[in-house]
């Protein structure tokens, strides 16, 4: 209701907070996002209720690029809720593909960097090892934290956006990406492997029951998760909704929408693509790119392609775009992209049977 709501245009988040009785308070946040007919103009209400002698648990959903900002003002509104530890704030980062783009989140209201309490390498299948890391309080509500991509991987900051004092933080490397092994492989790499994963990593580490936390790819496979196995999630938070529906591919990579917000990059991605290849993938840049990225055309054109695929979402994926430089810096490394680039194309390209569900 716009008459009793401040609700965002893409650059400005409004926190709308109102003493509706001594002992309770309402939060709205309005978040809106690129659109992409209906699927990417996300724009998400988040209403938390905090009463007297409960918790307060606040679940944001927002463009990643301005989540930092977002925490800066509900922090500044801090002392007018009650809040306990056990659920502090909580918003968002996608892995190392998100928020880490060569700067210093030293600025933000982020909580300070934990301290690496453990980590492991796992062995999940006959080819697979996946890495976990734990931070934070090893008796504190464990959350899982679900990097985007697919192929993102996570990276220490990630533990920043949790309190450390109150929270057991899990970070998963998924199949193929970070530190899991063997490096973006995609063999034995699907939605359905990534769940039992979580399954293996929750009983190895002897934890009964988790929230589950993610944002973009990180929200399907977060929200697929929860849907194999409901009694062993105790909350699910999700942002960036991103649910691999074809219109949603069609607009980011087949020049049906995001072209047309950032021109510059979108030459530099098609231009990786000859005339005659994408003629053979039916006009499809994911199924051309597809190609090169399995190594059909050869290991030079394979890595090529995997570092104009991530400069291309490295360059479009937010709407306060880093410098140039830093994008390059981190999308554009060998390792990063190829894993990167690798995975997410293979997820794409699979149609339900390999690796996306096909919600």
């Amino acid at each position: 209701n716009h008459r009793h709501h401040y609700f965002c245009t893409t650059r400005r988040y409004f926190f709308d907070i109102r003493n509706q009785h001594s002992t309770r308070y309402s939060i709205s946040l309005y978040y809106s996002i690129m659109r992409s007919y209906d699927a990417c103009c996300i724009c998400l209400l988040s209403l938390v209720r905090y009463e007297s002698g409960t918790a307060f648990s606040c679940v944001v959903s927002s463009s990643s690029s301005l989540n930092h900002r977002g925490r800066t003002v509900v922090e500044r509104n801090k002392n007018r809720i009650h809040t306990n530890n056990k659920y502090p704030f909580l918003l968002f980062a996608e892995g190392q593909e998100d928020g880490l783009d060569g700067g210093s989140l030293d600025d933000t209201a982020l909580y300070p960097q934990p301290k690496l309490i453990h980590s492991g390498l796992l062995k999940v299948s006959d080819i697979h090892t996946i890495s976990y890391e734990e931070y934070g309080n090893p008796s504190g509500k464990p959350v899982l934290f679900v990097h985007g991509g697919p192929g993102g991987g996570t990276a220490p900051e990630n533990a920043r956006y949790f309190d450390p004092t109150s929270y057991r933080i899990i970070l998963v490397d998924q199949r193929g990406c970070g530190k899991s092994t063997p490096f973006a492989n995609l063999e034995e790499n699907t939605t359905w492997d990534l769940v039992q994963d979580f399954e293996t990593v929750r009983r190895e580490l002897q934890i009964e029951t988790w929230m589950v936390f993610g944002g973009s790819w990180g929200s399907t496979l977060g929200l697929s998760y929860a849907m194999s196995h409901p009694d062993r999630v105790t909350e699910l938070v999700l942002r960036g909704i991103f649910l691999l529906r074809r219109k949603e591919l069609d607009f980011f990579y087949e020049g049906k929408g995001t072209n047309f917000l950032f021109p510059a990059e979108w030459e530099d991605f098609v231009k990786e693509i000859p005339s005659d290849e994408l003629e053979d993938a039916d006009g499809s840049y994911i199924a051309a790119y597809g190609r090169r990225l399995r190594g059909e055309k050869g290991e030079d054109a394979m890595a090529s392609a995997a570092k104009s695929w991530s400069v291309w979402e490295g360059s479009t994926s937010r709407l306060i775009v880093p410098a140039k430089e830093s994008i390059l810096g981190k999308w554009a490394g060998d390792d990063f992209s190829l894993a990167f680039a690798r995975i997410e194309n293979h997820y794409f390209t699979s149609g339900g049977t390999d690796g996306a569900p096909g919600f």
